[in-house]
């Protein structure tokens, strides 16, 4: 196929009627809420990418203003756990009514899943390599800046997607990308520079011998069959185009789904350039749809992959769901993303 001749992208239910339709329909009307009184915990990833260069002090002074500026009571403050989950669970001992986590996207992963289980809100500082979800919500990316634009805040309603009982809010991937990310984490980086530095090596290494999975894939109900692919991505939403990968749109109520033929050293340079230039609708070897409901089995009984750029263990067969605005997010008034 041409890279002058974009493919159609499917649109499985019947009630979507194309990507590009769904993307209009959810703008229309607007979901925002007021705080009220709101008790606010902060949880800090000290080893995330942005926060490692920061000064944490000066942050949370910010912080501290700018809630308070809203309404808000800022009850406790978790720097120093071994971990962010061990920081969430200290956090959740003082019933905030909102979890603010400052960290990449694992951190935010992580996050969510601890607020939406508990049905409280999350708020976002973007402090990682990346920060892709917090772009979907269109926050500053300066944490600084976030910090201080949280002085005036609205609630809002977002998509959470799950595979079986694990959370995400951006991507669920196997194959090419995943197994880069793999190999990069055996690499020694102590920056936000050293790990793009790092990851860019870990996909130079990876592009010479993509890998290449069997993969049953069933979406909505329909089954796409038994595929062989080099690369598998399932979204939160859909991605958006001309720029790097994440959803322009936090409350779509679809998962997209991303898969590549199976290729080879040059259509994987240009899939990992296509992917980072947001021109994937351009690109020969990849294909996609979208639904609320996909079922993924692989060949092996134990597997890997990757969620919101934290390595994990699979079975065999997962299940991925859509769970739309089932997600209370506290937003600067100034943030772009609804």
């Amino acid at each position: 196929m041409s890279g002058t001749n974009p493919r159609p992208r499917v649109c499985l239910s019947p009630e979507i009627r194309s990507c590009d339709d769904y993307s209009r329909d959810v703008l229309d009307g607007s979901r925002a809420v007021s705080v009220g009184v709101m008790k606010v915990s902060v949880i800090l990833n000290p080893q995330s990418g942005t926060l490692r260069n920061v000064n944490i002090e000066l942050l949370r002074i910010t912080l501290r203003q700018a809630l308070g500026n809203a309404g808000l009571d800022l009850v406790s403050w978790h720097t120093e756990a071994r971990s962010v989950n061990e920081s969430l669970q200290s956090a959740m001992r003082h019933n905030p009514d909102c979890l603010l986590v400052a960290g990449g996207d694992g951190s935010v992963s992580a996050a969510a899943k601890m607020a939406w289980s508990n049905e409280i809100a999350l708020a976002i500082l973007p402090g990682g390599t990346m920060n892709l979800y917090s772009r979907t919500l269109g926050l500053p990316q300066d944490i600084i800046e976030c910090a201080a634009a949280y002085s005036a805040s609205h609630l809002t309603e977002v998509d959470v997607a799950t595979i079986d009982d694990q959370v995400f809010l951006h991507q669920f991937t196997v194959g090419l990308h995943a197994q880069a990310v793999r190999l990069r984490n055996t690499m020694a980086y102590g920056s936000r520079l050293s790990k793009i530095i790092a990851s860019i090596r870990a996909f130079g290494r990876v592009v010479f011998h993509p890998p290449r999975f069997k993969v049953g894939l069933v979406v909505d109900g329909q089954s796409f069959g038994t595929r062989r692919v080099s690369a598998l991505s399932v979204t939160n939403n859909v991605f958006g185009e001309g720029h790097i990968p994440y959803a322009d749109i936090p409350d779509g109520g679809v998962l997209g789904v991303y898969y590549s033929d199976p290729i080879r050293f040059m259509a994987a340079i240009r899939l990992i350039v296509d992917t980072m230039m947001g021109a994937t609708n351009d690109n020969p070897y990849l294909h996609d749809t979208v639904g609320r409901k996909v079922i993924l089995q692989l060949p092996r009984k134990r597997n890997w992959g990757m969620l919101d750029g934290e390595i994990i263990n699979l079975g065999n067969t997962m299940t991925l769901q859509t769970h739309p605005r089932s997600l209370r997010v506290l937003l600067p008034d100034q943030a772009s993303g609804e």
